[in-house]
């Protein structure tokens, strides 16, 4: 008989990155290859209105590249204090609860 990993209780989420929204791997795949994508087309093969935006374009790779870096950890943030504020209403409901008796 093997021993595998027991499954998580029940009404309980892991905490890993897999509870993210389905969207987030597009977006993030999106902001690591949109900069090269500019950098490459500027540096050989130029299109029209990317050689008037001059340096433009390695400040906008740039700040796309930030945004691939930036973003899971924005989420990160906003799904730890969601999670905080459930807690905090649900012990709050409780203490209610418990004076009510």
């Amino acid at each position: 008989m093997t021993q595998g990993v027991p499954p998580p209780p029940a009404g309980r989420r892991s905490r890993s990155m897999t509870d993210s929204p389905p969207w987030v791997g597009a977006v993030m795949i999106a902001t690591l290859l949109l900069p090269a994508l500019v950098l490459i087309t500027y540096t050989l093969l130029p299109l029209p209105g990317q050689e008037r935006f001059g340096r433009g374009n390695y400040l906008l790779a740039g700040a796309v590249f930030a945004a691939n870096i930036l973003l899971p950890r924005l989420l990160r943030r906003v799904r730890r204090l969601r999670r905080a504020l459930r807690r905090h209403r649900a012990r709050r409901r409780a203490r209610q609860a418990a004076r009510e008796r």
